[in-house]
């Protein structure tokens, strides 16, 4: 997710545009500990700690290269409220984080983190729990970006059909690879998502946006389920 600068300001005013951070740790659990996995990381996010984390969203990995089963992701507009992930001293002096990290230690092979930052969004959904996540090679930012909003514009009226949102994300630390930014789309369900991707595809707004950017190169495709949401805005 290399810094995109969209430089037409009318859109401001009709796309969703956040400077929302996030961090995301990949990880698998045995298919013998997953109920008590869940059970203990539900536990935590009710503690007042966990209530004092951001917004958190716990899936399971569907398609796409098996090197992990499940992820947790952590997103907010503080970049504060995320350092609290990565205050080992707080941490370590902290019972309702030590209670979680004994069963995760000895339980949970972590695989990977990331980190990044969403730069452009179209129009949020609720009721969504099947996630699509394209990971790709930006050779020019700025220019994938400006099509990516153009993209949005075109085809709005597709997402709202199905109740779909997408977004385009930099990457900052962890990714796999050549990948730069990553393009995530979200969906009611497994159908929901294969139903809307073949609309979407054989659009023109998406034809403008592929000859846009068929300079990139698309490195990752995959999916993942929704099984979990915690602090979630109320707004």
């Amino acid at each position: 997710m290399r810094k995109i600068t969209v430089t037409i300001i009318a859109l401001m005013f009709t796309l969703n545009i956040f400077a929302q951070s996030w961090v995301n740790f990949d990880f698998t659990v045995p298919p013998a500990k997953v109920e008590e996995f869940s059970k203990t990381w539900g536990e935590f996010m009710a503690s007042e700690t966990g209530k004092g984390l951001p917004t958190a969203f716990l899936t399971q990995a569907e398609a796409g290269e098996q090197t992990h089963t499940h992820s947790i992701l952590f997103y907010t507009e503080s970049l504060d409220d995320l350092g609290k992930l990565f205050d080992y001293k707080s941490i370590f002096e902290n019972e309702d984080w030590m209670k979680m990290w004994s069963f995760w230690s000895a339980n949970v092979e972590g695989v990977r983190q990331q980190y990044g930052t969403q730069l452009l969004n179209s129009t949020n959904k609720e009721g969504n729990f099947f996630q699509g996540i394209w990971g790709i090679k930006a050779i020019n930012p700025q220019t994938t970006g400006t099509a990516f909003a153009q993209l949005i514009k075109d085809n709005q009226a597709i997402l709202d059909k199905y109740n779909a949102e997408i977004a385009i994300h930099q990457a900052f630390a962890g990714q796999e690879g050549e990948i730069s930014h990553y393009i995530t789309g979200n969906f009611k369900n497994f159908a929901t998502y294969m139903k809307c991707s073949s609309e979407f595809y054989q659009s023109e707004g998406f034809g403008k946006f592929a000859a846009a950017t068929s300079a990139n190169s698309n490195l990752l495709t995959i999916t993942r389920t929704i099984l979990g949401a915690w602090n979630l805005p109320e707004n």
